[in-house]
């Protein structure tokens, strides 16, 4: 039998106001994100994820095949839009989704609006949650499966739900989706099947949790079938195989066996490896192991320490004191959900000893959802109801206050004009490139210019190579023969600084200080942001 150990009339605290609530907080989270959106392209990871839906294409691995897919939805209704601002748009979409979803939980959980929706303003004003808001990120879409896997899972247990098993698949199939989406989300999915696990009481139950594992691998299927469908069906130019091939096989022979991107292991693989061998390396990340390497707990316990040192200034003492004062118990036979919610952020924090990468905070996204939510529990146990009321409204007026002095820290926000020259230099590089030219890059620029190159100047005469750029004259040297007649040329390109470089195709060796294209801003040419 379904446990009810949550007493009767706590469970009768109406869905629909929960979900009134939840809309309403997220749709302010959303207009705070709209009016402080990224509305042209950028660089780096961002302009690929601005492109690859698209193109049909693919991203870095491990892939993010979901991506693709939900980008190229999101497209058909803003077709009218800039493929760049859409996916902008859809970034924010997902975070105001995530807040609304920590105000759900907070409220079934609390039976109390007031909590909840501060809980949600907490975590959608967190700095790297806004941050992570206004231009295309993975973050917040990854966030937004996770809680919605945890709302699915704990609904039937801290609210009276009929078919509580339907909520359960239901979380199994958007646990898989984030799995397939990013394989660390594993760190969340695992607990939640276990915690399902034990609560199973009767034999049946068993052939249930089956089912449930065969949704969780059912969702993962989409983004590995988009990559695969991206790789074999499309094939585009700008896929991130083709951005590494040139190079890849033009240095073969001069590349060290392993520990680089730029390795023969790597090599073979996107060289001569089979369609499934490529999907692998893909979705498990090999690479990242030769670019961060196994950290150990002596650097995991250090980026422990700048998490509580990051969420301290991300939250406040009071809010994080509220927080650990949430993390008790008070309802019978709910502590299997703190325990749950304890294994989720203990299993992010112990992560990064076996690979820790430093300065991604937006990695903890997750977690402070979650201690958003304790934050809920924290001021719905606090009594007298004047003095939990005051002090809920105090935090959301500091909230509200920090809200409007708070301002991204991005550079495409923070310096506008910087920006907007940055998307000049880029358009200017893509409209005036020799016929047939031949582009080498880094993964910065190189996205920045794919995008003006494909989605702007529908230019598919222009080949972009990924190199080392630390070895920009040797790798020149190894491309040109591969390229005869063609220009070759180095692009560096930055926030502040582009500079365009020919690379001649009999003496690569000149490529020194001889800037042929280099813009210092302001650039002479420039009038200003439009």
């Amino acid at each position: 039998m379904e446990s009810t150990e949550p007493v009767a009339e706590e469970n009768a605290f109406p869905l629909r106001r929960a979900a009134l609530a939840a809309a309403l907080t997220a749709i302010l989270a959303f207009i705070l994100y709209a009016l402080t959106l990224q509305m042209d392209f950028s660089e780096g990871d961002h302009a690929e994820f601005q492109l690859v839906p698209y193109i049909g294409g693919m991203a870095h691995p491990p892939g993010y095949g979901l991506w693709g897919i939900v980008g190229k939805i999101f497209l058909l209704p803003f077709f009218w839009l800039p493929p760049a601002t859409a996916m902008n748009l859809m970034t924010a979409f997902f975070a105001a989704a995530a807040v609304g979803v920590v105000v759900l939980l907070s409220v079934l959980w609390t039976r109390q609006t007031t909590p909840g929706i501060l809980a949600g303003m907490l975590f959608a004003t967190t700095h790297i949650m806004w941050d992570q808001s206004t231009l295309a990120e993975v973050y917040t879409l990854q966030t937004f499966l996770i809680l919605l896997t945890l709302l699915l899972t704990l609904a039937p247990d801290i609210h009276d739900v009929s078919r509580p098993w339907s909520w359960r698949w239901a979380g199994g199939i958007t646990g898989g989706l984030a799995i397939g989406f990013r394989p660390d989300s594993l760190i969340c999915v695992i607990p939640v099947l276990l915690y399902t696990g034990l609560r199973c009481r009767e034999r049946r139950d068993a052939f249930r949790m089956f089912g449930l594992m065969a949704l969780v691998v059912a969702g993962v299927v989409p983004s590995l079938a988009y990559c695969v469908w991206a790789d074999l069906g499309v094939d585009h130019p700008a896929n991130l195989y083709n951005l590494s091939r040139p190079y890849l096989q033009a240095a073969y022979d001069q590349l060290p066996p392993n520990r680089s991107y730029y390795s023969k292991e790597n090599a073979d693989v996107l060289l001569s490896g089979a369609w499934f061998r490529r999907l692998i390396w893909l979705f498990t990340c090999e690479h990242i192991r030769y670019a961060y390497g196994e950290t150990g707990w002596k650097e995991g316990i250090r980026e422990v320490k700048s998490f509580f040192t990051l969420t301290y200034e991300q939250m406040g003492w009071t809010t994080l004191a509220l927080a650990a004062l949430g993390a008790v118990v008070r309802k019978p036979g709910l502590w299997r959900i703190v325990l749950l919610e304890a294994a989720i952020v203990t299993g992010y924090l112990a992560s990064y000893a076996k690979v820790g990468i430093p300065g991604t905070e937006c990695y903890y996204l997750p977690l402070w959802a979650i201690l958003a939510t304790w934050t809920a529990r924290g001021l719905s146990y606090l009594r007298p109801v004047w003095f939990r009321m005051g002090l809920a409204i105090l935090l959301l007026a500091l909230v509200v206050v920090q809200t409007f002095e708070a301002y991204p820290r991005y550079w495409e926000r923070r310096y506008p004009e910087i920006h907007a020259y940055h998307v000049h230099c880029v358009r200017t590089l893509a409209r005036t490139l020799d016929s047939n030219a031949v582009v080498a890059s880094e993964w910065g620029p190189l996205n920045a210019l794919q995008y003006s190159l494909w989605v702007e100047r529908k230019r598919d005469d222009v080949v972009v190579a990924s190199i080392p750029i630390w070895e920009a004259t040797s790798a020149c040297e190894l491309l040109a023969p591969h390229y005869p007649n063609r220009p070759l040329y180095v692009y560096y390109g930055g926030h502040f600084v582009h500079e365009f470089r020919p690379a001649s195709a009999t003496e690569p060796a000149r490529l020194v200080r001889g800037i042929v294209w280099d813009m210092v801003f302001p650039d002479p040419d420039w009038d200003g942001a439009r």
